[in-house]
């Protein structure tokens, strides 16, 4: 304990040693050498450290952040060890000298275990012949999907948790009007959502976010829907969510019925008359089926 308050109290003297100057036979070439090696080094070590320090502050998400920083302490310490060393020539502080070469040592081990730990971290990371065939990959998957989607015989609209558009097919073009351009990073609310339902809207994507549970989600339903020029017309649609990198994605398939709803409009106008002219005539009528069984009967047949 005595030896270990002593180094401490002694620890920037150097009245022990001689300088290495005077320690065995250094010519003045030898000396010099020695000294000028060692500060460059130290130079070369500590200006390392500064440029790792630049990319891990300004480069986000850089993988394995706390085995960048034991990497610019170990090589700070490196350094520091050569420029002790260079001084040794004319201040022998041996004692600092191996303080100095202690911390390098532990941080280095410290490196070593982090590293051991992040191996297999470490061994995920991409090469960036892998980012660029991902990259390829995931553009080609992109376009055949962007040529599946332009191809649908309905309109597909997807939106993000903000219920911003982040993608609008060409039958959504003819549909409602918009172009992609026009839409792309707007709220879908303001653009195909008539006034008197957007808040309900807005309120249903909330609570979807906040329990995960939405009553109208992966079903058929029919609303009206906004052109661009203000004008509704009923719209039946199916809603779909996903996740992507952990943020949902909400899919629309949306279609215009309006033909369809002019159809049964006519046909249940049509069935009406029918009904009205059977009941207002004179005549017992009924009418049955190819199997005999009776379909219609007026009220004259009571």
């Amino acid at each position: 304990m005595e030896q270990v308050l002593e180094f401490f109290t002694k620890l920037f003297e150097a009245e022990s040693w001689p300088p290495r100057w005077h320690c065995g036979r250094w010519t003045e070439f030898h000396g010099w050498l020695y000294i000028c090696s060692d500060v460059a080094i130290w130079m070369a070590y500590f200006a390392i450290p500064f440029l790792l320090i630049k990319f891990v502050t300004q480069k986000r998400d850089v993988p394995l952040p706390n085995v960048f920083w034991l990497f610019v302490a170990f090589i700070l310490l490196c350094g520091l060890t050569h420029l002790l060393d260079a001084t040794m020539f004319w201040w022998p502080a041996y004692r600092l000298n191996g303080l100095v070469r202690f911390l390098t040592a532990s941080v280095s081990w410290l490196t070593v275990l982090s590293l051991i730990k992040f191996l297999p971290q470490a061994f995920a990371l991409k090469t960036t012949k892998e980012f660029e065939a991902e990259i390829a990959a995931r553009k080609i998957a992109e376009e055949q999907l962007h040529s599946i989607l332009e191809a649908a015989p309905d309109a597909v609209i997807t939106i993000n948790r903000e219920s911003i558009i982040t993608n609008w097919n060409h039958q959504a073009e003819i549909i409602f009007g918009w172009k992609h351009e026009e839409v792309i990073g707007k709220k879908l609310t303001q653009i195909i959502v008539p006034e008197r339902y957007r808040e309900e809207h807005k309120k249903g994507l909330a609570h979807f976010l906040t329990t995960g549970e939405g009553p109208i989600l992966d079903k058929l339903m029919e609303l009206p829907g906004l052109r661009k020029d203000n004008t509704e017309f009923p719209l039946e649609f199916k809603i779909s969510s996903t996740k992507v990198n952990g943020e949902y994605i909400f899919i629309s398939f949306l279609r215009d019925i309006t033909k369809r709803k002019r159809t049964d409009d006519a046909l249940k106008e049509s069935e009406e008359r029918f009904k009205g002219l059977l009941e207002s005539a004179p005549d017992a009528i009924v009418i049955a089926g190819a199997d005999g069984n009776i379909l219609i009967v007026n009220k004259q047949t009571e």
